[in-house]
């Protein structure tokens, strides 16, 4: 049998270096190129989001695109492989139950060992019912799309897809289709249904999502309808990626790649999804299923998981012997915290859309004196307190900014634009960024007997709003995201009325903290500027 290179094969290379490979019969490796039958275009299509309706009829079933490619076409032989992959695979000892896991995606005889390792843990948990999330590596479109038939064939079977809750995502987000030609021969979902079939058994069901371009805000959105849809509900969920890939020019080693693995496999262990999400933008945390991993981190942190657990690292030169040019493999497991239910009813944003939330006097400085605790506890080296809200509006999902001054100046500011986790966790971690990760003061920083004199304040943001013109921003009520290709930066509402700015030096300002060279970027066409508001509160303002 023939199956796949460690990621892809077929990647897109020179009209000469194409010609000359022809002609030897040369395929190579790497997920992120797109599989190209030779009688398909090697460009990728741009397929508009157009939904279509099932009709009434016999049941519609989907046919296996990678069988005999990336996992054997022969029952048997396809049925043998897993079991040898799930009994050499160590069993995971996990602190609680999963909710979901981040699994690799390649040929079986590259990934297979590694993804044994969430699959011989599924085994033991005895679920029964999964979401795919996977990448779209061969077709380009905007959104998510939600394969909508009864069924899934592969050689060991059909898988039945749990078409009710498919339904229930299309009618979510405008953005979430089922157009079939969205899916092409996309092998990041296929590629985990047989490891399922023979792990979890022949009654499960599944709900195949592939994920194409979306932003970070529609990623927490996604968790965010992922959660109301399973809402009390038993599901696990499968973030389906690769990571490094270094078997495509210019290749990469083991020892080059692992590395670069370790550092991203840190950021998911962490719940770091900031972190991810730069990544995703520069490539600094290679995953091809960026997106479906950032979701699942974003839905994990709504549930308060604080940590991920690593159950397996290895590359496709562990497998075949040959470490010159290889392709990175992880599997994760996102652990409920104990009492946390699989898929608890949802928890309401804080920051609602206009305007409607509120925070009491009482609950601004529970948050005030989190930060403080928190922010001290990371200068000192310490342990952090355990301190849950008293409220039931502080564990609303939201996004925060904290900001450390000394008198009047600035001795750290960081915090999330995109609201995916509870608001008071989400201030507790961000007074420790701005204590100790503040990069602007990795030569000054604070030290433990400046903390006396440090002023907090916190800002509380509303969601993202995309403005149609610059003009539309205004000086004092509105806080600023702008992005411009590789490029972001932002500024809170309070900035350009401290600094006495104007509309257009404000923005030119923010230009330059993006790291652009023009003064003007957010005039470019091809800018993003996006808005928020901002609750704005600091310890002065109580006396604390």
């Amino acid at each position: 049998m023939r199956t796949a290179f460690p990621g892809m094969i077929w990647p897109r290379i020179t009209l000469l270096i194409l010609a000359l490979a022809l002609v030897a019969g040369l395929a190579t490796a790497g997920c992120k190129k797109k599989a190209e039958p030779k009688n398909e275009s090697k460009e990728p299509t741009v397929q508009p989001l157009k939904e279509t309706k099932s009709l009434p009829g016999p049941a519609e079933k989907q046919e296996p695109v990678v069988a005999g490619r990336f996992y054997p076409a022969d029952p048997t032989e396809l049925k043998t492989m897993i079991q040898g992959f799930l009994s050499r695979a160590q069993g995971s000892a996990l602190a609680g139950r999963p909710l979901g896991f981040m699994v690799p995606h390649a040929g079986y005889e590259y990934s297979g060992p590694v993804a044994a390792y969430v699959y011989k843990t599924i085994r033991d948990l005895g679920a029964r019912r999964f979401v795919i999330m996977g990448p779209s590596h061969g077709v380009s479109f905007q959104g998510v799309y939600a394969l909508d038939k009864d069924f899934y064939h592969t050689p060991l079977g059909d898988a039945r897809i749990d078409r009710e809750s498919v339904k229930k995502l299309l009618g979510a987000r405008a953005w979430i289709s089922s157009n079939p030609a969205l899916y092409g021969s996309e092998h990041s979902v296929e590629a985990q249904i047989p490891f399922l079939q023979e792990a979890a058994g022949p009654d499960i069901s599944i709900v195949p999502l592939v994920i194409g371009s979306i932003t970070e805000a529609q990623a927490a959105d996604l968790a965010q309808v992922l959660d109301d849809t399973f809402a009390g509900s038993d599901v696990i969920f499968i973030a389906s990626t690769d990571m490094s890939h270094g078997n495509y020019p210019p290749y990469k080693s083991s020892d080059d790649i692992k590395p670069v693995d370790l550092k991203t496999l840190f950021f998911i262990k962490a719940m770091d999804s900031n972190a991810i999400a730069k990544g995703i933008r520069d490539d600094s945390t290679p995953l091809c299923g960026g997106m479906p991993v950032l979701t699942l981190m974003n839905l994990a942190r709504r549930h308060h998981v604080s940590e991920a657990q690593v159950l397996k690292y290895a590359d496709s030169g562990d497998a075949t012997g040959d470490h010159r040019a290889v392709v990175g493999y992880g599997a994760v497991a996102f652990v409920l915290p104990a009492g946390e239910q699989p898929s608890a009813a949802p928890v309401e944003p804080a920051a609602a859309e206009g305007g409607s939330f509120r925070l009491t006097e009482a609950e601004k400085i529970e948050l005030l004196k989190m930060a403080r605790a928190y922010a001290e506890a990371a200068v000192k080296k310490g342990s952090f307190p355990s301190m849950e809200p008293g409220t039931e509006n502080l564990k609303r999902i939201g996004a925060a900014f904290v900001t450390l001054k000394n008198a009047g100046q600035l001795r750290g500011c960081i915090g999330s634009i995109i609201p995916d986790e509870p608001l008071y966790r989400c201030v507790q971690r961000r007074a420790v960024d701005a204590a100790v990760h503040d990069s602007r003061f990795v030569f000054n920083p604070i030290t433990p007997q400046e903390l006396a004199s440090l002023e907090i304040e916190i800002s509380v943001l509303t969601p993202l709003e995309r403005v149609k013109s610059f003009e539309d921003v205004v000086v004092g009520r509105d806080g600023v995201l702008l992005t411009l290709g590789p490029y972001r930066g932002v500024f809170l509402p309070q900035v350009p009325t401290e600094q006495g700015w104007d509309r257009e030096t404000y923005l030119s300002e923010l230009c330059h903290k993006a790291g652009i060279g023009d003064p003007d970027c957010f005039r470019n066409p091809q800018a993003v500027l996006e808005r928020f508001e901002a609750i704005v509160f600091s310890e002065h303002e109580f006396g604390l």
